[in-house]
């Protein structure tokens, strides 16, 4: 797969400063079958399949919570969004849950090859999720950027 948007992902593949902490990839017919799943078939954006392909199954920088796959990320998700009566109005997939996964950040599938990210959070009544970066190229690069001074991508 060619890396248009996560080429400072690609290019740094181990965390800064250790040699344990290398991503991960997802098949490409692990990322189709995520697409059948959770966008009824249609591709994923772009840049969400480099994330997928490049640190699908680990990547330094995001946190999974306590989920062994991201297809037991996404059904986690939508669970707890159940159990919280709250809704999404368009197909998303979350890319990080942690605090105790009441808190996940995730992309709507729908917003371009580079989409927004956004952060839910459970315990909120209003307002309850919220955009954190324009694009989720940029937030993946902001975080690598952080864990190269030395500080924690999270």
């Amino acid at each position: 797969m060619e890396i248009n948007y996560l080429q400072m992902l690609r290019d740094n593949p181990t965390k800064w400063g250790t040699d344990n902490m290398t991503i991960q990839p997802l098949s490409e017919s692990a990322i189709s079958s995520l697409e059948y799943i959770y966008n009824g078939g249609q591709p994923f954006p772009i840049a969400l399949k480099e994330l997928l392909f490049l640190a699908g199954n680990y990547c330094y920088v995001l946190d999974y919570g306590i989920e062994e796959t991201r297809e037991e990320l996404q059904e986690y998700i939508r669970e707890s969004l159940e159990e919280n009566n709250k809704q999404m109005l368009h197909p998303f997939f979350a890319i990080d849950a942690y605090n105790g996964n009441d808190q996940f950040l995730f992309v709507y599938l729908n917003q371009g090859e580079d989409p927004a990210v956004y952060e839910a959070l459970f315990y909120k009544d209003t307002n309850w999720f919220y955009m954190i970066s324009p694009k989720l190229s940029t937030y993946i690069s902001s975080l690598i950027e952080r864990t190269k001074q030395g500080r924690n991508p999270f």
